[in-house]
């Protein structure tokens, strides 16, 4: 967006005289540290908003094109077919999808969207609606793509939703989007090259990530306060993909969903691991077709996987997810604490839970990362 006297054509924002609001808020995020606070109505990240990134095999002209085009944007927006999205590049222009077209005028889904602002290839800015059925239907979110050219005739799209409320009406709408826009991003990626697509990465700043605790006990503090501590360590920004983690006293077996909850057992290394864990299951969310994909892999690889624990997960396809998800806390381990104390701590897993598969994520690395290379899913 350039500074001047003047907007050039290929440049638009609907501003009053400003730059959006969202500017402040992204500048605003980047100054606040990590925040450990009692879980007293838990926050949700609505200050930071939802962000995720993915690469893409094709330029900038092209991928800015299909966001920008209603035949480009139909030919891979989940749950839109031809003559089923309004897309006008003009200020205050239409950016309207209709995923129910038969609906009555205002309930066909994204009604009444607007064109925030643009600039040619680089930045598409626009309001989105909430889902027919929600309560916070009546109230817009927007949206903001980035194309940022990458080496090789690649593109590294930055998706950014903002706006969203503090009620539990709106943390409905947030959940919601979580899950659906990763779904969007990978079609999005997949549809320019199937080979080549990208992962879709939750972007999380670290200085935002906020910590509660269940019931402010002095352990959950204690632990809190450790966790806060260990976000300086070198590599630890790349594995935080969801924005709220709660310690809980309470808790015997930590788990992602739908808070990444610890408990206040595990310390050191432990407490990394049990952290970058939980972690990845919010990235193979983000991923389901490509996980889905390298599960079917992984089961011909390895058929006789328990599925049962304490050698297995709970069932057949938690067990082999975890075959990813533990590859992914080895990686993330070792560029943290190094391979070392990475090893060490998979040695002490595979004598304590999902024993089989922490022996197969040592032992058999190889025809492991083969498959996670196959379908894209190698951080």
């Amino acid at each position: 967006m350039s500074a001047g006297s003047g907007t050039p054509r290929s440049s638009r924002w609907i501003t009053n005289g400003t730059r959006p609001c969202l500017m402040l808020l992204w500048a605003l995020a980047s100054l606040f540290p990590a925040k450990v606070l009692p879980a007293d109505g838990y926050p949700a990240d609505r200050a930071g908003s939802l962000r995720f990134e993915v690469v893409v095999a094709t330029t900038t002209a092209l991928a800015w094109r299909a966001w920008t085009s209603d035949t480009a944007v139909q030919a891979f927006f989940p749950g839109i077919g031809p003559g089923q999205t309004r897309i006008r590049l003009e200020p205050d222009g239409p950016y309207e999808f209709f995923f129910l077209p038969d609906n009555p005028e205002g309930s066909r889904g994204c009604d009444e969207c607007r064109i925030l602002g643009w600039e040619e290839g680089r930045v598409l800015s626009f309001t989105w609606s909430n889902r027919p059925d929600m309560a916070v239907r009546g109230l817009k979110t927007h949206v903001t793509l980035r194309f940022s050219p990458l080496d090789g005739g690649m593109t590294l799209l930055h998706f950014e939703q903002g706006g969203f409320g503090s009620s539990a009406d709106w943390q409905v709408a947030y959940d919601y989007f979580t899950n659906t826009w990763p779904k969007v991003l990978d079609a999005f990626a997949r549809h320019v090259d199937e080979d080549t697509a990208g992962m879709v990465i939750p972007v999380v700043d670290a200085n935002a990530l906020q910590i509660a605790t269940a019931a402010d006990e002095t352990d959950e503090r204690q632990v809190a306060a450790e966790l806060s501590g260990h976000l300086d360590e070198p590599g630890m920004s790349r594995w935080i993909f969801t924005p709220v983690v709660i310690i809980d006293a309470s808790t015997q077996i930590p788990h992602s969903h739908p808070r990444l909850t610890l408990n206040t057992r595990d310390r050191g290394d432990l407490l990394i691991a049990d952290f970058v864990h939980e972690q990845s299951h919010w990235l193979a969310a983000a991923n389901e077709a490509r996980v889905g994909a390298a599960v079917a892999d992984l089961r011909k690889l390895f058929p006789d996987l328990p599925r049962q624990p304490p050698e297995g997960a709970n069932g057949d396809h938690s067990s082999y997810l975890h075959l990813i998800i533990c590859s992914w806390e080895y990686q993330a381990l070792r560029e943290i604490v190094g391979a070392r104390r990475a090893q060490a701590t998979l040695r002490y897993w595979s004598t304590h839970h999902y024993r089989s598969i922490y022996r197969i994520v040592l032992e058999q690395q190889e025809p492991l990362l083969a498959i996670l290379r196959r379908h894209g899913l190698v951080r």
